[in-house]
């Protein structure tokens, strides 16, 4: 740091002196001290400590000068004496100060990032949510990242905060509100104006338990839910999940609501056996961007930077085995994240052993092949495993449906509430990312019965999307079409089928249990 050159400067010119150096040698290290950094740049702890120590080495330099630098007397070298050691003593003491300073800093952080409601759903990381705020358009659009796991497989999970054009704040799936978050959120109405509408897109629970102890924050905000919320195994209204007896508006499809002014929205309605899936998805018309939940999502190749705050959980996951040491190098934090993307989208891995007898080595990484594997799915916008298996094959007709209604939007950004924001896309892509579900069956039929009788065209306009994504990508300037590039050169299924059984076989185990429901049989 620039403290430690100039002190080491002022250090070996005091030596310099103890050891009676020539003249010359006290004047090349005088000008070498003159010539570095002055104290200004450092920081102001650091700084006012050298503050101090520059003091006690200009008064040896006086005494030095006025002494023609060589031949000192017994009495001033006692005064140097005493002046080194009131410079040190100074030092060290301001230093103390500076590390009890810099450690309550640190506590302090840590309480603002502790969240004491975090047992209503026990995951990990536990009381400590460290919030990470991005801008995702100037002055329009923000991000808030938390992380959200368990059993060491943590991600980040994301609410956004959207200016409205009238003023104020649209909240879209609140993260839980620690006095951190609070703290950045304070930060945002002082410039855009108060919170003036908090949304629940979702069913989803991860989601939805955040929703009470975010909008008792904001008591004059608007709340506003998905429809057909519903919770397990008891199904509690919203008012014993952590709302109390704040209202809340259910967002119906035709509805006419203060933020409509700012968005189109469009929602998902499934019923999968146990329970419903909801989700709302919002389209913001001035930024053209598409915020949804859980609809889509985009692998990044790197660790977001909120779940980096706590390494351990992608160090442990790095490992091959459970009793290899746990070393914290770049590249075993980014194996462990995409051995973590595996867990996280798969639930077991097929490179992975799974043998009780072995405990505590219960998951053993067999081979490499899971490196392919993990390539083959990051940074492509695609519908989770679990979705295409379990869920939109409840409801083809109406998933794809939903996807279409969204890809009439003109958007060019994808926020999802997990894994990375997608920039420069656009509906060509949603619908590639929709493409297995031209091949379900019942989606297949319905086609057939609508043409009736007439050819089906869609081999052919898909044949024609395809060559203009070729053509964009070879006439358009670099990164102007970097999502129509990257098309060309994705496999032609979005999962190995290896990474797709696990899915199958629980999606029959609840089907035949009755848990999930049985999927439509397709009219023929």
């Amino acid at each position: 740091s620039v403290n430690t050159r100039r002190l080491s400067c002022y250090e070996r010119r005091r030596q310099a002196r103890t050891s009676t150096a020539s003249a010359a040698s006290l004047r090349a290290l005088r000008k070498e001290t003159e010539s570095s950094p002055s104290s200004s740049e450092a920081d102001a702890v650091g700084g006012a400590a050298l503050e101090q120590v520059e003091v006690g080495v200009r008064a040896e330099d006086s005494v030095e000068e006025s002494s023609g630098g060589v031949g000192v007397s017994d009495e001033e070298r006692e005064r140097e004496t005493e002046l080194e050691r009131e410079s040190e003593s100074k030092w060290k003491e301001l230093v103390s100060e500076s590390e009890i300073v810099g450690r309550e800093k640190s506590e302090a952080l840590e309480r603002d990032q502790r969240y004491p409601l975090w047992f209503a759903l026990p995951l990990q990381p536990g009381e400590r949510r460290v919030t990470k705020r991005y801008e995702v358009v100037e002055n329009q659009v923000y991000s808030f990242e938390q992380c959200i796991g368990t059993l060491d497989v943590i991600v980040n999970i994301r609410m956004t905060v959207v200016v409205l054009s009238g003023g104020g704040l649209f909240v879209h799936a609140p993260v839980a509100p620690t006095e951190e978050c609070l703290r950045l959120m304070r930060e945002l109405e002082e410039i855009h104006g108060e919170v003036k509408c908090i949304v629940l897109p979702t069913t989803a629970v991860e989601h939805k338990i955040n929703l009470g102890p975010f909008a008792r924050k904001y008591p004059k905000a608007d709340v506003y839910v998905a429809p057909r919320q519903w919770s397990f195994p008891l199904n509690l209204p919203l008012a014993l999940l952590g709302l109390g007896f704040r209202k809340a508006e259910i967002i119906q499809e035709d509805g006419d609501y203060p933020w409509t002014r700012d968005f189109d929205y469009t929602t998902l309605d499934l019923t999968v056996g146990i329970g419903p899936f909801v989700e709302v998805a919002f389209y913001h018309k001035k930024t053209r961007s598409l915020l949804v939940t859980d609809t889509v999502f985009n692998i990044p190749e790197e660790a977001p930077e909120v779940c980096l705050v706590d390494p351990m959980p992608l160090l442990k996951r790095s490992r091959d085995d459970k009793r290899d040491a746990i070393v914290d190098t770049k590249e075993n934090r980014t194996r462990g994240w995409w051995k973590t993307t595996l867990f996280a989208i798969f639930f077991q891995p097929s490179s992975v052993e799974f043998d009780i007898t072995g405990y505590p080595v219960t998951l053993n990484w067999r081979n490499e092949e899971w490196v392919e594997k993990v390539k083959s799915v990051q940074n492509r916008l695609l519908v989770a495993p679990i979705l295409q298996v379990l869920v939109y094959s409840r409801d083809p007709l109406g998933a794809l449906d939903y996807l279409q209604r969204i890809g009439r939007w003109n958007f060019q950004r994808i926020i999802p509430a997990h894994f990375s924001i997608v920039e420069n896309t656009g509906p060509q892509d949603l619908r590639r990312a929709a493409k297995f579900l031209m091949e379900d069956s019942a989606v297949k039929n319905k086609r057939r019965k609508d043409l009736k009788g007439l050819p089906d065209l869609t081999p052919l306009l898909d044949w024609f999307q395809d060559r203009a994504a070729e053509f964009m990508a070879k006439n358009s300037k670099d990164g102007d079409a970097s999502s129509a590039a990257a098309a060309q050169q994705q496999p032609k299924e979005d999962y190995p089928e290896s990474e797709l059984q696990l899915l199958r076989e629980l999606t029959n185990f609840l089907t035949v249990t009755g848990i999930a429901g049985k999927a439509p049989e397709p009219d023929e």
